[in-house]
């Protein structure tokens, strides 16, 4: 059989639903990692089964990342890179309504004292 008479489809539709597919798959796994940072389970009550959940969560967005990297160079690793500053920036919003919120309660209770000595 002659190589000559093969020929490959002519359209890329194949390829673009792959691309979409490495897409969607990285989006999903952002999706759940966020969904993980809303996760108010303290780290006390978090089953194995939660903790497998965690790393099955992080295990798909390397994974997602390494695809997105071997269709544009650099797209997976950047993604990661921006998920992660804005998770930390996050956080930190977190952190500072909880020091507010605890700088608030501390003047409570000061007040409530002072009016309970009154």
């Amino acid at each position: 059989m002659p190589e000559d008479n093969i020929r490959p489809p002519q359209n890329n539709r194949y390829m673009e639903a792959k691309k979409n597919q490495v897409k969607q798959n990285a989006e999903s796994a952002m999706a759940e990692f966020k969904k993980i940072l809303t996760d108010k389970t303290h780290p006390d009550n978090q089953t194995p089964a939660y903790q497998n959940n965690v790393i099955h969560v992080l295990n798909k967005l390397l994974i997602s990342a390494d695809e997105l990297d071997s269709q544009n160079p650099g797209e997976g690793i950047f993604g990661l890179i921006i998920l992660s500053i804005r998770s930390i920036l996050k956080l930190k919003d977190d952190n500072i309504k909880l020091e507010v919120e605890i700088n608030n309660l501390k003047k409570e209770i000061e007040r409530l004292k002072k009016q309970k000595v009154s």
